[in-house]
């Protein structure tokens, strides 16, 4: 009977398992760009206003280049691949026309395009590597998921603005739904220096959200409203922003409880519960071979202690509300369709073994 119990319990770290199916969801990927050898950033200024809720982030870029070279096309190359029309550029205030290098990029590049500043990408033919979080190593990007821009860049300082929309990243790796907006500065390695950064924050439209930020405490202001931050150096591999919705304490009583323990709370009083209504029987009818509530507690104590299972998953999304994470419905399936069978086959024959201990004990108080 212990290694049934054994048996059971080994299969509730499953649902761990379950509920770790890709809980995250890639948003719109954004990064400091890749810098021609005939080109220098000598600063760059990162401005971040998310919307209300933090279902999007209106991003503005601007970079201070400096052009050393006669006629340079294309100074910089960005990875953005998830902008299709929502990328603006301006240089030295006029728009600019943009597009994605060619699928066969060492073979039909444009006359017009001359990359020849960038022969340090052109050896890494599996993609250029940038990072976004501390989950991956890298994410590969092939040469033609880059977007440049072409204009004639003059010798001297230019202005290169660029704005757009990007999509939060989302993590249900817990209860609640975390939003994050990521911009990767890991690009900046391959530069030949680093003039600075500055990132200007305006969290207004999120000064009632939790926020947190990997990047230092701000030299102005706070996340609720305006903030600033100035590097000399690079502060980080990328820059993160996120919105951790708080848990209600009805939900956080029930979480710290556990629809685990709720499970087993479930089975064990129903289960003794069982006993006490197949003793009953047996005094009245010792000489049957089983006892009718073995099968019926078999078929009934399992399923309500899933039931139970299921409900608390619910109480506890109903009570976090709208940011409340679907990572756990996933755990509530893998009991209905694999712990429940288990369970029903294990119960049915402990209380099968509970039935003829109690049937011998009644036997033996009244003697035939």
């Amino acid at each position: 009977m212990r290694q049934l119990f054994t048996l059971l319990a080994c299969l509730l770290p499953l649902f761990a398992i379950a509920n770790a199916a890709n809980p995250m969801q890639e948003g719109s990927m954004q990064a400091t760009p890749f810098v021609s050898t005939s080109a220098a950033i000598l600063y760059e200024t990162l401005r971040i206003r998310p919307t209300a809720g933090f279902r999007s982030v209106e991003v503005e870029a601007e970079y201070k280049i400096q052009v050393t070279d006669e006629g340079i096309g294309v100074p910089m190359l960005f990875v953005a691949p998830d902008y299709a029309t929502d990328f603006i550029a301006y240089l030295d205030g006029q728009p600019l026309a943009s597009g994605l290098l060619p699928d066969e990029y060492y073979s039909e590049l444009p006359d017009s395009l001359d990359l020849s500043g960038f022969d340090y990408l052109r050896n890494k033919e599996d993609g250029v590597q940038v990072r976004f979080d501390t989950m991956h190593d890298y994410y590969r990007y092939r040469l033609d998921d880059l977007r440049y821009f072409e204009a004639d860049f003059t010798p001297g300082v230019h202005t290169l603005r660029i704005t757009y929309t990007a999509d939060p990243w989302t993590d249900e790796d817990g209860w609640v739904v975390k939003r994050s907006f990521r911009y990767s500065l890991s690009p900046a390695r391959y530069w030949s220096s680093f003039g600075g950064l500055r990132v200007e924050w305006d969290g207004t439209a999120v000064a009632d959200l939790p926020l947190r930020t990997n990047l230092p405490t701000p030299k102005v202001g706070n996340l609720s409203s305006e903030a600033v931050w100035e590097f000399g150096n690079l502060p980080d591999d990328w820059v993160q922003f996120e919105y951790v919705p708080d848990i209600p304490a009805r939900a956080s009583s029930l979480i710290n409880f556990g629809p685990d323990a709720v499970l087993w709370s479930v089975l064990i009083v129903l289960g003794l519960l069982n006993v006490l209504m197949i003793y009953r029987h047996r005094r009245n009818y010792y000489r049957g071979r089983i006892s009718y509530w073995a099968i019926v507690g078999a078929m009934v104590v399992p399923l309500l202690a899933c039931v139970a299972y299921a409900y608390t998953f619910e109480l506890i999304s109903d009570s976090i509300g709208e940011d409340a994470s679907n990572q756990f419905s996933y755990g509530v399936t893998f009991v209905f369709l694999l712990f429940l069978p288990v369970a029903f086959i294990v119960y049915l024959i402990i209380m099968l073994l509970v039935d003829v201990v109690v049937r011998q004990v009644v036997r033996v108080r009244k003697p035939e």
